[in-house]
């Protein structure tokens, strides 16, 4: 069914997004409010609210890793009277590290970020789902809504110094297709937005943590050609890299209003000049043929 922009006292219907402080939440966030929908911003630092407030958002703290922010988002939702029509699950993390030597304090941390709070925000925010999607509109069209996972290319294939990340983003694919096939005859669709390289602070970031300064002695001695190399992708990353955020905006906007949301989205580039979307059905077959995966490697 499709979602509504307005519900039935001719308020917005409201969208949920979380890490909305910056690149593809905050672009995707504002891109959705010029639909006309209600945008619960969700930020972690203080700093963030006032300018969330003066772009027009609804800013809501939510750490998505704090079972009271996410308790207390749910009561501030459910509070507004407005009618939840989809959640967007966009905040994450990211690290450069191999997988023999990464600390497994950051590996919990990002698992917990990307993954379980992922699953935990949506089994709290269902109901409110479940509840819009119930809601009858003048004598038989049903009111859909929405949950979208921010993915990654990387979650379809695994490269060097990328494993944490990539393991994370894998397990969302597999909440998101166990979620849509559980959801199917509610009304509630699920879709994966999986970007391939844009320049956002979420890329920059990353290029950050691979610094000299921050490798340990270890990292240095095992995997120095590694970061050496990878150092040198990412310096050219930016020239072909897409901007931000306009595949992603779209991508986001079609899986909320579209009334056939695609299960999966591939924006932006997989490498200089080729398009995300090119390049996943090829990867997602190499990764499904055994004898196909040294090409890969």
């Amino acid at each position: 069914p499709p979602v509504p922009l307005l519900d039935a006292q001719g308020r917005a219907t409201a969208v949920l997004v979380t890490g909305a402080s910056s690149g593809i939440g905050l672009s995707a966030a504002l891109h959705l409010q010029r639909q006309g929908l209600h945008i619960f911003a969700g930020f972690r630092k203080d700093a963030d609210r006032e300018r969330l407030s003066e772009l027009g958002l609804d800013p809501i703290q939510l750490d998505v890793t704090s079972t009271s922010d996410i308790a207390n988002a749910v009561a501030r939702i459910k509070g507004s009277g407005l009618s939840l029509v989809a959640l967007v699950n966009n905040a994450g993390l990211t690290t450069k590290r191999p997988l023999e030597t990464v600390a497994m304090a950051s590996v919990r941390r990002i698992l917990d970020v990307n993954v379980f709070a992922s699953l935990e925000l949506t089994q709290q925010m269902l109901p409110l789902l479940r509840s819009t999607a119930r809601k009858i509109v003048g004598k038989s069209q049903q009111r859909g809504a929405r949950i979208v996972f921010i993915g990654s290319v990387s979650g379809i294939v695994s490269l060097k110094l990328n494993g944490v990340y990539s393991m994370s983003k894998y397990a969302l694919e597999s909440m998101a297709d166990t979620f849509r096939r559980e959801l199917a005859t509610t009304g509630i669709g699920v879709s994966m937005v999986n970007p391939g390289y844009i320049n956002t602070n979420f890329r920059k970031r990353g290029a950050a943590s691979i610094q000299a300064e921050t490798l340990s002695d270890r990292d240095q001695a095992l995997y120095g050609a590694d970061f050496e190399k990878l150092s040198r992708k990412i310096a050219r990353r930016p020239t072909f890299a897409a901007p931000c955020c306009d595949g992603t905006d779209t991508a986001i906007a079609d899986a909320i209003l579209s009334p056939r949301p695609r299960t999966r989205y591939y924006p932006a580039v997989a490498m200089p000049h080729v398009p995300a979307w090119a390049v996943a059905p090829v990867l997602r077959l190499f990764s499904v043929v055994p004898f196909t995966e040294p090409v890969v490697d």
